[in-house]
């Protein structure tokens, strides 16, 4: 499982290893979307997640997304 804490509103969002990283990534999107100032620390919880991270940090971080302590 994959969880991200929103470091603005205190929000945890979490991505199943049984989803899509772009359903993650959607989830993730529209969090920012209503919390603009929206930074994440995350961790992942199983393999799935830890290999699923590798793909999504890379996208947030393109699209401007501030992620200050990662695990």
């Amino acid at each position: 499982m994959l969880i991200f804490y929103c470091n603005y509103c205190n929000e945890m969002l979490k991505g199943g290893d049984y989803e899509s990283t772009d359903q993650i990534v959607e989830r993730l999107d529209e969090h920012i979307k209503k919390c603009p100032p929206a930074a994440f620390t995350f961790e992942g919880t199983t393999g799935v997640a830890t290999q699923r991270l590798a793909t999504i940090v890379p996208l947030l971080k393109l699209g401007g997304l501030d992620l200050p302590h990662t695990h």
